[in-house]
């Protein structure tokens, strides 16, 4: 279980450093590590302390209870589900939906989604 939380953790700091925009080299020169260090956290074979993953949410802007959200469902899922990372499709698109400067055109941007996402659900 202490290696599944391991690798959780690590997709989440990479999906969100991808979601910020950030190479593997500048969220690891930001935290004063190696590349390589930060390539280990991020596919888990590297345990990440709780000080390091302090610095990495202030980095990323970022609670620490990001990195854990979700650990339910992972627990529980089977093991190629696990390893499913966010498509760079959703990245892209979740990267472009912030750029949009008015609260009100990327509410009813993320209503339209939501709906797309239901209805797809309903029919499958």
């Amino acid at each position: 279980m202490a290696r599944d939380i391991d690798k959780h953790v690590g997709r989440r700091i990479r999906q969100a450093r991808a979601l910020r925009g950030l190479s593997m080299e500048k969220l690891a020169q930001a935290l004063g590590i190696s590349y390589q260090q930060l390539q280990k956290y991020e596919v888990g074979s590297n345990r990440v302390s709780c000080g390091r993953l302090w610095k990495i949410g202030k980095v990323l802007d970022l609670p620490i209870s990001f990195f854990f959200e979700g650990l339910e469902e992972y627990a529980g899922s089977d093991a190629e589900d696990a390893n499913a990372l966010v498509s760079r499709r959703t990245i892209t698109a979740a990267r472009q939906l912030e750029e949009i400067e008015d609260p009100a055109l990327r509410d009813q941007l993320l209503a339209m989604i939501r709906t797309c996402a239901r209805s797809g659900q309903i029919s499958a």
